[in-house]
């Protein structure tokens, strides 16, 4: 059984592929430029914490964010005393990252002394909040918030007066899913129906008539 699948991964062979069809649609089939995505990012922030003296929000899926910390880190034009902060289960999961080849730099747990500490002196700072999270720093304060995310189709960036959004690639989209198929080689596919857009029937039906291969959905 596979889940969310991302545009990198790869699956193991196998006799029988129950496959998640969240984006088994043809309306799923946007190419996003996950280079282009980062640049337009890292100009944003920096633009905000060096021009604007603005800390950011950044909101992101969880896993996605810790790959954002990854390559604000790396930059070479952000500033060594720009402190990034995150809830405790985010900055958990960024030393794990770490442990595995991220290059991420100290991450401060929010709602700590330390915490405390960045939030009130007056240099800017960058927050880390998953997709939905909204803190009350982000209320009561000039704070840029970027929002990380696959559900805005083929818009790559837009704006309003509060947040920047910025399309994800973080799920396969429909050849990315029809790639994973074909990868794992499978006699029977079963494809999950169970969410209220039904795309299983559909993708189901793709996936007999692109691949040839015995196709079924459930429920």
């Amino acid at each position: 059984y596979s889940g969310d699948i991302s545009p990198d991964d790869r699956p193991p062979k196998c006799d029988v592929l129950i496959i998640d069809s969240t984006h088994g649609n043809v309306n799923f089939n946007k190419q996003i430029d996950g280079s282009s995505l980062e640049r337009r990012l890292v100009d944003a922030v920096l633009d905000s914490v060096l021009n604007n003296k603005k800390p950011v929000c950044v909101h992101a899926h969880r896993g996605k964010l810790q790959h954002l910390m990854s390559v604000l880190s790396c930059h070479p034009d952000m500033p060594a005393d720009i402190k990034f902060l995150s809830e405790k289960i985010d900055a958990r999961i960024a030393t794990v990252y770490c442990r595995y080849g991220s290059d991420i730099r100290e991450v401060v747990t929010l709602d700590t002394y330390d915490g405390d500490e960045v939030t009130c002196g007056s240099y800017p700072w960058l927050e880390f909040r998953s997709t939905m999270a909204r803190t009350i720093r982000e209320k009561n304060q000039s704070v840029t918030r970027m929002l990380v995310s696959g559900n805005y189709g083929e818009t790559t960036m837009r704006q309003n007066e509060e947040t920047l959004w910025l399309a994800s690639d973080e799920h396969a989209e429909l050849n990315g899913i029809l790639k994973y198929i074909k990868e794992a080689d499978p006699k029977i596919v079963v494809t999950d129906n169970s969410r209220r857009t039904k795309n299983g029937v559909k993708l189901a039906q793709i996936v007999f008539d692109e691949l040839g291969i015995e196709t079924m959905h459930m429920p």
